[in-house]
């Protein structure tokens, strides 16, 4: 199978950011419109191979969703995803998500997490180069009022959710920089389930969706 046949989207941003969210509503709207979707994502071997380990000696699971579980164990997922990096040149997890790809055929795929650009043939250049996929970032803010005068009436200012790690804080600037579709959205109240079928949500996958449209359509 071609590498280059395959119809592949990139989501990036930093954890808690929403992609997953952005990924499952992205899923929903390609399968409404008769499209095959496989998710894939990057970490998802990693959790796989931590799992047992991290269950055994921590008593939490790689998988699970609780945000300070996660604070807990996301140390370890870093250091292991790095080192398996290391060895490999950053190539060790694109290596197992593009046996996958070309082990399968669907109609599109989703890439939930590209994370890095250090190595020469990372994820940033493995997504754009090698697999001629799409890519769009995701940045989470809350809105906050401030005065900057004690006469001057408040405004709004946008306080996007920081990065998790100096892993995210080095690579996700590189990676928003070379995105070609750009998200930023607020926090919104409600359980993972109830977001994914807000229409205020929605609106931005739409976008993204319309604007792929477009630039496939133009390159053709």
């Amino acid at each position: 199978m071609e590498t280059l046949n395959k119809k592949v989207m990139g989501i990036s941003g930093v954890a808690r950011s929403g992609k997953d969210t952005f990924a499952a509503i992205l899923e929903t709207k390609l399968n409404e419109a008769g499209k095959s979707v496989k998710k894939i994502a990057l970490a998802g071997p990693l959790k796989h191979q931590c799992d047992p380990f991290l269950t055994k000696n921590l008593g939490v699971s790689a998988f699970t969703q609780s945000t300070e579980e996660k604070n807990i164990m996301r140390p370890f997922l870093v250091w292991y995803g790095d080192a398996q990096r290391k060895r490999t040149n950053g190539r060790y997890w694109i290596d197992i998500a593009n046996k996958e790809i070309q082990e399968s055929n669907y109609d599109y795929y989703i890439i939930t997490d590209i994370r890095y650009d250090h190595y020469d043939r990372d994820e940033l250049y493995w997504l754009k180069k090698e697999m001629n996929g799409t890519l769009v970032h995701i940045s989470r803010y809350e809105d906050q009022r401030t005065r900057i005068s004690k006469v001057s009436a408040p405004i709004e200012i946008k306080k996007f959710i920081p990065p998790a790690n100096d892993h995210e804080m080095i690579n996700d600037p590189k990676i928003q920089k070379n995105a070609d579709f750009i998200v930023q959205w607020p926090t919104m109240v409600g359980y993972s389930e109830e977001l994914t079928t807000n229409p205020e949500v929605m609106k931005y996958v739409e976008d993204f969706l319309q604007s792929s449209v477009s630039s496939s359509k133009s390159s053709s």
